[in-house]
């Protein structure tokens, strides 16, 4: 029996260097549908767990967000080798994922979807 398992998701990004920047969306998807389905502001922090959320059932993404509300291409996240696991999160089974993409300064216009 396996205990003390984890379906939480920790994502941590690389932060932008605009001196506008008000914060950070999560962005998610079952991983059977093709266009992001929910967002989550989450403030102008580099790191965020989703709760209650796997990594096996979803598709993770980061945005920036302006003081103006203006949103950057979502980021993708990819796993991190397992050298950068320490052993509390192997133990847990929780995956750390990482956007190291670039957050881009290009942000399109906030839509009713967003």
């Amino acid at each position: 029996m396996a205990s003390g398992l984890l379906n939480d998701t920790q994502l941590t990004w690389d932060a932008n260097k605009e001196p506008d920047i008000a914060g950070y969306e999560i962005v998610w998807r079952d991983t059977t549908e093709a266009v992001w389905t929910h967002s989550r502001a989450v403030g102008n922090v580099k790191a965020y767990t989703m709760k209650g959320m796997s990594k096996d059932n979803y598709f993770f993404g980061v945005r920036a967000v302006d003081k103006e509300g203006n949103r950057s291409p979502v980021t993708s996240p990819k796993p991190q080798p397992a050298a950068h696991w320490n052993r509390r999160d192997a133990r847990n089974a929780s995956l750390i994922t990482t956007c190291r993409g670039m957050i881009e300064r290009r942000f399109t216009q906030p839509t009713a979807s967003d």
